[in-house]
C-alpha cells in the first residue's frame, strides 16, 4: 500500500472513531496531504507519517495508551507545517491542529490541550520529567525512533535533512548540525520510554557519533 492510502487510511480511521463527518475528515484530509507533499520536503512526509505509525504500532503491541487518539492525531500535526527556515514550526503546527479542532467540534478543551502541548513538545524533544510512561513520552519517542535506524536507512534520513536544508551553506550546516546531534547525547538516554531505550538506544548512539564525525570531517561529502 502506497504511504499515502495507508496514512489516509488511519486518518480516516481516527476522525470516525472521534465522531467527524466522512466529508470533512476528506476536506482536511487533503490539508494534511498537501502540506506534507510539499516538494520542499524530503524527510518530513508522508513516509514519515508512516514510519511513526508502525512504531505506534509497535508501542501499541507492548503498552496500552491511554489516549490512543490523540496520540494519532499528535503524530498527524506534528509536522504538519514544516518551513525549515522558520522557527515556529510547532507553534504554527500547534495552530493548524486547532484549527482544525475548532471545526470538527467533536474534542473537549482538555484534550486539544493535550495534542497542543504535545506538538510543542517536540521543539525541544524533552517531555516533563515523570514516572516516564506517559503517552506524551511514547510519542516523543515514537518521532525520535528514526535515530535507531539501521546505518544505510539512517544515512538516507540525514541526507534528507541536509536537502530540506540545502539552502544553508555546508560550512554552517556541519557546524549547526553537529551541534544539534551533540547536545541529543548530552541528555542520554535519548529515548524516554525503557520500549525504546531497548528497541533503539544503542544504535541511535552509533549513529550519532557516525554523523557528527562526518559532519566534522570536511572531507567526507555530504
Amino acid at each position: 500500500m502506497a504511504d499515502s492510502d495507508s496514512v489516509r487510511q488511519r486518518w480516516h480511521d481516527v476522525n470516525k472513531e472521534i465522531g467527524v463527518s466522512e466529508v470533512v475528515a476528506e476536506r482536511w484530509w487533503g490539508v494534511v496531504r498537501d502540506l506534507y507533499s510539499d516538494p520542499a520536503r524530503h524527510y518530513h512526509t508522508l513516509q514519515h507519517l508512516r514510519e511513526m505509525f508502525q512504531h505506534f504500532d509497535f508501542a501499541g503491541g507492548h503498552i496500552t495508551f491511554c489516549y490512543p487518539r490523540l496520540v494519532t492525531l499528535a503524530v498527524f500535526f506534528h509536522d504538519i507545517i514544516y518551513e525549515p527556515k522558520k522557527p515556529d514550526n510547532e507553534e504554527r503546527s500547534a495552530d493548524k491542529f486547532e484549527e482544525y479542532a475548532a471545526e470538527v467540534n467533536v474534542l473537549s478543551d482538555v484534550d486539544c490541550k493535550k495534542v497542543k502541548d504535545w506538538i510543542l513538545l517536540t521543539k525541544s524533544h524533552t517531555a516533563l520529567k515523570g514516572d516516564n510512561s506517559g503517552d506524551e513520552h511514547y510519542f516523543l519517542d515514537i518521532d525520535m525512533a528514526v535515530l535507531g535506524r539501521p546505518v544505510a536507512d539512517y544515512d538516507e534520513y540525514a541526507n534528507q535533512i541536509r536537502a530540506e536544508y540545502i539552502h544553508v551553506p555546508e560550512e554552517i550546516y556541519r557546524s549547526k548540525r553537529a551541534q544539534i546531534l551533540e547536545d541529543f547525547l548530552t541528555r542520554l538516554p535519548l529515548f524516554s520510554t525503557k520500549l525504546f531505550q531497548k528497541q533503539f538506544e544503542d544504535r541511535a548512539k552509533t549513529n550519532l557519533i557516525r554523523e557528527i564525525g562526518r559532519l566534522r570531517d570536511n572531507s567526507i561529502p555530504l
